[in-house]
């Protein structure tokens, strides 16, 4: 063949001495043409311009994309080390090729135009298939931000209603207040009642205060009195059958004032315990918020473990005479 043969049959020795497979070289058509000079490229048989169905401007896009998607995805470290195994050497000029310039070189050795092509496709149909994920994915994202738009929405509004039930709420506890005076309330409902007496003392500063917590728990603890005094007037078996009645009835009462929090709790906890002991001859009932620290001594904790008293759910059993516990005060902690 001669030189300016457009294909030529070129044959490479291995360091082993091993012959490789020949391979069809596009010589002039690839690489006496430049892709940016040259807008066409001569074949055996005519010349075609590089409109968009010229084989031959089309084959050196082609070749520059397939270098750039192996560029992308591998980067250049892998192809350095092939660029320097002397076998793959196709630098016949000895100069310093980088590795677009080999890949170019080996792909224009090696790859066959329809190599290149089926390359080219599988090129395309990739991107196609990565932008219609992409385009899925741009989707599913505004309809996930559509839906935390409308989620915080409804959680605004619900908070409005909230502040708005809220201040309802405060309105009627005046009302209530102004309509029934908690003193004369607590004098009807605990009249007769040990409890009474020091309950009156104290619902004189609470009604000034207007505390609606401290309200609702003076109402609630007049309601479980009354219970407690059907309790006590039934009797039981032994004192210790009473005293577990108590105790569960300790349960009730603490579950029905829960999450009422307010400066004089703490003294209204520790008075009724004290009125609770006076019925019985072997057994103290303690406020479980009398101490602020959790003992396991004494206290069952319900829930999560904290270091600090939180919320009484049952009254502390303490013999009298030895003041060892009988029953342990369960409580909440923080």
């Amino acid at each position: 063949m001669e030189d300016n043969d457009k294909i030529i049959l070129k044959r490479k020795i291995n360091r082993d001495g091993i012959d490789v497979k020949p391979a069809v070289i596009l010589s002039k058509s690839l690489d006496s043409v430049d892709p940016i000079k040259e807008n066409t490229i001569e074949t055996e048989d005519n010349t075609e311009t590089g409109d968009s169905g010229s084989q031959g401007t089309d084959i050196y896009l082609s070749i520059e994309n397939i270098i750039n998607a192996n560029l992308e995805i591998f980067g250049e470290q892998p192809f350095k080390g092939i660029l320097n195994n002397p076998v793959l050497d196709l630098d016949e000029e000895n100069t310093k090729a980088t590795v677009k310039q080999w890949m170019s070189k080996m792909i224009k050795t090696y790859f066959t135009y329809d190599d290149i092509d089926a390359a080219e496709k599988n090129l395309k149909n990739n991107y196609i298939r990565l932008k219609a994920q992409y385009k899925n994915s741009v989707t599913q994202r505004q309809k996930l931000e559509e839906m935390l738009i409308t989620e915080q929405q409804g959680k605004k509004t619900l908070n409005e209603k909230y502040d708005e039930l809220a201040v309802f709420k405060y309105k009627l506890q005046k009302q209530l207040n102004s309509m029934v005076p908690l003193r004369d309330f607590v004098q009807i409902s605990m009249h007769g009642n040990k409890i009474g007496e020091y309950l009156l003392q104290l619902t004189a500063e609470l009604s000034e205060s207007n505390n609606p917590a401290a309200t609702v728990f003076i109402i609630r603890l007049c309601k479980c009195i009354r219970e407690f005094q059907d309790i006590i007037s039934k009797g039981a078996g032994s004192e210790k059958e009473l005293m577990e009645n108590v105790y569960h009835w300790s349960i009730s009462f603490l579950h029905e004032v829960s999450g009422m929090y307010f400066t004089e709790r703490k003294n209204i906890m520790n008075a009724i315990g004290r009125v609770l002991s006076s019925y019985f001859e072997n057994y103290d009932f303690i406020s479980p918020e009398d101490s602020l620290h959790v003992d396991p001594k004494i206290h069952d904790v319900r829930g999560l473990g904290g270091k600090t008293v939180k919320e009484g759910k049952s009254f502390l059993v303490l013999r009298k005479d030895t003041r060892q516990t009988v029953l342990l005060a369960q409580i909440t902690t923080e």
